[in-house]
């Protein structure tokens, strides 16, 4: 009997802290998106939900193009715009494919409810060959 209680007490506790720290258990509806391009910058969105805020929790960007180039990937929270240094690889044999990727922890969270978030790349330039995934949830 003392193990069953000692189990429920566990529970509860983690519960409890689970709900205290935002976006590292996906406490809300899941939400992910990708996006594919050649030579222009491309962009994908977490949806808005009426009365829930949205939680950008990561993305990925993979790069390559004719020549080497640098761009800044943003991330729009509402009001909020983050930059983030992209790096496009150039697309030969010895070269690997440019990458930026971010992880949130805890999770981004837009600024106010019913607010979508977008995640733009920069753009690739000729011969160029993008994608780009986000992942997060609205609660």
């Amino acid at each position: 009997m003392r193990k069953v209680i000692g189990l429920a007490i566990l529970g509860l506790l983690l519960a409890g802290s689970a709900k205290a720290q935002d976006g590292l258990f996906f406490p809300g509806s899941w939400q992910a998106s990708s996006t594919t391009g050649t030579t222009a910058a491309i962009n994908t969105t977490l949806p808005a939900v009426p009365t829930q805020f949205t939680y950008l929790c990561g993305f990925s960007i993979d790069s390559s193009a004719t020549a080497a180039t640098v761009g800044n990937a943003t991330v729009a929270l509402g009001t909020v715009t983050l930059n983030f240094n992209q790096p496009t690889n150039a697309n030969n044999a010895n070269t690997p494919v440019g990458q930026t990727f971010r992880t949130f922890t805890p999770c981004l969270r837009s600024n106010t409810a019913n607010t979508a978030i977008t995640v733009t790349t920069a753009a690739p330039g000729a011969g160029g060959v993008i994608s780009l995934s986000v992942w997060g949830y609205n609660r």
